[in-house]
């Protein structure tokens, strides 16, 4: 039994708390004996007990003031601070356990705190040893095992000091999240409840509160959470069960923390109470689902580069301008005649073009509108050092002082910039993402944000000529040449991911276009808005649109029969009347009946008869 040999060792030379655990769902990592309640070492007795029952187990150990130690769980991400040589463990390449002195003060686990891929292993957490086996993430099966580096095992290496600015980025954190992310307990889905629930008990434990004190906080957050007869919340044993395991290590008291975070579920409790307005966009099915976009609310609209994510947030802005709304606009992106020329042809129903050949379409429309848009590009949020967020508050402020209900940030990609040695990207757009939800929350107004997707896509041949371009060596012709098919994005697609946009308030709008590479109308032209929740991932609603490039115009499209590609078939369009097909002027929307591999293969067909004939033609002028 090679893993209990390696546990007598961890404990008694190590001073480590080994432990057996497994499970093909937890990917080995789920302790198989009750571990939360231990608060000494184990006797030797006690950990053959544990291995003799479970002799096939992993190994791990309980991470913390028991064991003495701070696990750095590096998740593949490279890291610019210096780092003390220290007993470190590998599972497969690029991804680390580095293993410190535990810290003097309280460490609650925490992932993707202090820097993204970076987690935390310490009080009430536990991590995997060598030489336990790792399971593929996905498949559940497993893939690998867990080993100490040559040279760098507690063997060789004395467990190192956690280097300062780990410990500076340790208390940052506490500081900020009171030793949990309690933006995040609130409303969570089905899946996070039960660990998101202990964690929170530890960290009320962890803060010393008094018991009573923390057992009705946390069945405030439990009263946030969704149920159904099938999936009901927690019970209130369950709630007990979790906070006396927590309590079993500490002892209450610090009014002035309590008083902190029973005034953030006060402020959460009357959140809906301070919902100054709600603003429909102008398009039905939409405005449906979200019940109108809430003041107070952040909301993201996400898809690839040149999707029109611009454009369906214009069309949204315009129905709200002509309403008297006053809407502040940054952008980062276009010049200042390219955002009035857009605009105008979106409010007027001309085509762009047109409005930038007549300049006086985007002037009249400027003056029309001056007292209702507030516009600014970059560089009056940038400083010598890049993007500033004492000029965006300013901005902001100077903004809401003159009535402005609605902001917009266009684009967030371009904040996440190369990290400087003290953040990185993902973090400065964090901070920015961080300013715009507090002020919209602060000064109830409504702010809009646009961010690129990660692009991920299809390609698939054309049904002749690829063979003929790469025997010519024309590589770069062989993508023109090619069909290319953008797949269904998700919350999880967007720039940055969860690390910088973890604490958005509204909801994620993401517009999927799946042929807008394409050449025929009729395809490009297609697309749907996805409305997900980035607390949980769920779908909201699928909106079927039309969108018109030459005016920038999008349409809501009522039909059932939209042809996306068969893998990705959405499920619910939000229409009251799914068979009302409408079209500009009433139109019906004809084009959308055409089915996709029918016309393909006819085109295939008349560039078939083309080849043949230029064949012919050939044959004839050489005399053959």
């Amino acid at each position: 039994m090679i893993n209990l040999d390696w546990a007598k060792i961890y404990l008694t030379k190590h001073k480590l708390v080994p432990l057996p655990s497994m499970g093909k769902k937890s990917k080995g990592k789920e302790p198989l004996v009750e571990w939360a309640g231990i608060q000494e070492l184990p006797s030797v007795e006690q950990v053959e007990a544990w291995f003799n029952k479970f002799p096939n187990a992993n190994i791990g150990t309980k991470t913390g003031k028991v064991a003495g130690i701070l696990v750095l769980d590096n998740d593949g991400v490279e890291i610019t601070q210096l780092m003390p040589l220290t007993p470190t463990a590998t599972s497969r390449p690029g991804h680390f356990h580095s293993f410190f002195k535990n810290p003097d003060f309280y460490v609650p686990p925490s992932a993707s705190k202090i820097g993204e891929h970076l987690d935390i292993r310490c009080d009430q957490a536990f991590i995997v040893l060598p030489p336990s086996k790792h399971f593929d993430k996905v498949t559940g099966e497993i893939d690998g095992e867990y080993t100490w580096i040559d040279g760098m095992s507690p063997d060789d290496i004395p467990f190192a000091p956690c280097p300062d600015w780990l410990i500076a980025k340790l208390k940052e954190t506490i500081s900020q999240n009171h030793g949990f992310d309690w933006s995040g307990a609130f409303g969570v889905g089905i899946g996070g409840r039960d660990e998101t629930l202990a964690r929170a008990a530890a960290s009320l434990a962890g803060k010393k509160f008094n018991y009573e004190v923390a057992l009705s906080i946390l069945r405030g957050i439990n009263s946030t959470y969704p149920e159904t007869k099938e999936d009901p919340r927690p019970d209130d044993a369950s709630l007990i069960a979790k906070l006396d395991s927590a309590f079993k290590k500490f002892k209450p008291s610090d009014p002035d923390v309590q008083k902190s975070l029973v005034d953030l579920l006060d402020r959460f409790s009357s959140v809906q109470k301070e919902i100054k307005f709600k603003l429909q966009s102008g398009f039905a099915s939409l405005d449906r689902s979200i019940q109108g976009f809430r003041s107070g609310a952040f909301y993201v609209f996400g898809g690839l580069k040149k999707s029109g994510k611009s454009s369906l947030l214009m069309n949204i802005l315009s129905n709200l301008l002509k309403s008297g709304t006053k809407v502040g606009y940054i952008d980062t992106e276009l010049p200042f005649g390219d955002f009035v020329n857009r605009f105008t042809a979106i409010s007027t129903d001309n085509k762009v073009e047109d409005v930038e050949a007549n300049k006086k379409m985007g002037e009249q429309w400027l003056q029309k509108n001056k007292d209702l848009l507030f516009y600014a590009n970059k560089k009056e949020i940038q400083d010598t050092n890049g993007f500033s967020k004492n000029l965006l508050k300013t901005l902001l402020k100077q903004w809401v002082d003159m009535g402005v209900k609605v902001v917009v940030f266009d684009n967030l990609t371009t904040v996440n910039t190369e990290s400087d040695g003290n953040k990185k990207g993902w973090e400065k757009l964090a901070d920015f993402v961080d300013e715009l939800i507090d002020f919209a929350r602060d000064n109830q107004i409504l702010v809009f944000a646009v961010i690129h997707t990660y692009p991920s896509l299809i390609f698939s041949e054309t049904p002749e000529g690829i063979r003929h371009l790469l025997e010519k060596e024309k590589l770069e012709d062989v993508f023109k040449k090619s069909i290319t098919i953008n797949r269904r994005p998700s919350a999880r697609d967007l720039y940055g991911g969860g690390g910088a946009l973890s604490q958005i308030s509204g909801g994620v709008l993401l517009l999927w276009r799946p042929f807008q590479d394409f050449n025929t109308p009729a395809y490009r032209e297609r697309a749907m808005l996805i409305l997900e929740d980035f607390r949980n991932g769920s779908i909201l609603s699928e909106i079927e649109m039309t969108f018109k490039m030459e005016k920038l115009k999008f349409n809501e499209v009522y039909s059932p029969e939209i042809n996306f590609p068969s893998e990705y078939t959405p499920r619910n369009t939000g229409a009251e009347n799914p068979k009302q097909e409408v079209g500009e002027a009433g139109k019906p929307k004809q084009e959308m009946q055409v089915d996709f591999m029918e016309t393909f293969k006819a085109d295939y067909e008349i560039q078939k008869e083309k080849k043949k004939l230029a064949d012919w033609n050939n044959r004839a002028k050489e005399g053959i």
